[in-house]
């Protein structure tokens, strides 16, 4: 379990300017995933946590049309990681 590694969960809105951020683990093929059965942490947390990826339980066309929307907030929370 790689519990230092984190997505953003797509699929849980932006709160307040904020996102979602899940543990992800590595499955069989070396590929990192939402572990879902673990709890979420809002992305103002985001100090010395390692952002991996994007999900969005819908699948990419609803992950597409989150990231047009909330492109500023995920700029911004990315940002806070440099």
């Amino acid at each position: 379990m790689t519990e230092d590694k984190y997505v953003i969960d797509a699929s849980m809105g932006v709160p307040q300017g904020m996102l979602y951020l899940c543990p992800a683990r590595l499955d069989e093929e070396g590929d990192f995933v939402p572990d879902t059965s673990k709890p979420r942490i809002l992305s103002d947390r985001v100090e010395d946590r390692e952002i991996v990826g994007i999900f969005h339980k819908d699948g990419a066309e609803a992950l597409d049309a989150f990231c047009e929307e909330h492109r500023d907030t995920i700029r911004k929370v990315l940002a806070q990681l440099l």
